[in-house]
């Protein structure tokens, strides 16, 4: 072997050559995020890339350590919300999202340059909004029945935002972080048993989710206007519900209805970063249940569950499968999965 102040070269016992390793050899991690500080802000894109040194260097064996919670990808949509892990990240560059807070957790890449292993670690943390309040208020079990209809509704039965009085309104904060101005919405899931019996005693079902939290309508959920959060400035977002469910057709062939709809309401953060990802702060559970009985042609309210909504304080991604809309012609023909 032969030495010199630059690369080393090593001959085999044939006297040809079989690498050539700078012993100086090493690797960094550029940031090429748009922000391209250590401190990162939860839903931010992120993207790292290792350089080699000295420049042009071939990598090889490229191995990526991240600290979690993070994701590959998240891009719900109504139909669909599923999350694409990050895992044994080996690309270079390395695109990824976090989706929680830590502080000076270690990124480390480790490769191979001439077949010797380099490493190179950066310290890095994540802020997230503060400040979360996840409130909401409700008001009675409301229903109707006419010769042609029975309705079951929350508050009201129009339906409507403009409806009174509402059947829940939402209020929902949060305080962005430093660097972390964004917008807040929400995500609304929705698990959905409905059913009647008839006459004949038979019971029928419809508008169910089978036991499931689907996408409620669209994402996010059909509420106007993203409210910004910006530093030290707790900004409400606000709204209504009115869940309502009816059967039409004449209600002396009925001898009861039935709805019970659980909800699970997100409040989601988008930093205005580009390319960043929402991401939950929380979100409430909340239910109602009600059925209206008739009695010899005499209507009345026999169940009635109000709503006691219940806060989850948790970072994530919120998931679901299909979006909720009403079975075709109000009715399956088989008992779904419905409790």
């Amino acid at each position: 072997m032969t030495q010199g102040c630059g690369p080393t070269t090593t001959y085999g016992g044939n006297g040809r050559v079989e690498a050539l390793v700078d012993p100086a050899a090493g690797i960094s991690i550029v940031d090429q995020s748009a922000n391209n500080s250590t401190t990162k802000i939860i839903g931010q894109a992120v993207q790292l890339i290792a350089v080699p040194s000295p420049s042009g260097a071939p990598l090889t064996n490229v191995s990526w350590s991240i600290p979690s919670p993070v994701v590959a990808n998240y891009q719900p949509t109504s139909a669909i919300a599923t999350i694409a892990p990050l895992s044994q990240p080996s690309s270079n560059p390395v695109n990824f999202f976090w989706t929680g807070p830590f502080t000076n957790s270690n990124v480390t890449v480790t490769a191979k340059i001439y077949g010797v292993p380099v490493t190179a670690t950066v310290p890095y943390s994540v802020l997230a909004p503060t400040a979360v309040s996840l409130n909401a208020q409700t008001n009675p079990i409301v229903w109707s029945e006419t010769s042609s209809s029975v309705a079951l509704g929350l508050g009201n039965l129009t339906g409507s935002s403009t409806g009174t009085p509402p059947g829940i309104t939402f209020t929902f904060s949060a305080t962005a972080p430093s660097n972390g101005d964004g917008n807040l919405e929400v995500a609304q899931l929705i698990d959905r048993c409905n059913s009647l019996v008839t006459s004949t005693g038979t019971t029928e079902y419809g508008l169910s989710t089978q036991s499931q939290y689907w996408d409620d309508t669209s994402f996010p959920y059909g509420y106007t206007g993203d409210p910004p959060i910006v530093v030290d400035i707790s900004n409400p977002w606000t709204a209504v519900d009115e869940p309502t469910v009816s059967e039409n057709g004449s209600s002396s062939g009925l001898k009861s209805y039935s709805n019970y709809d659980r909800f699970h309401t997100y409040l989601i953060y988008q930093s205005t970063s580009p390319g960043s990802i929402w991401v939950s702060l929380g979100y409430l559970s909340w239910s109602w249940k009600a059925t209206v009985t008739n009695n010899s042609g005499t209507w009345s309210l026999t169940t009635n569950v109000l709503p006691s909504p219940v806060p989850t304080y948790v970072f994530g991604l919120p998931q679901w499968t299909q979006v909720y809309a009403p079975a075709a012609g109000g009715k399956y023909a088989t008992t779904p999965t419905c409790s």
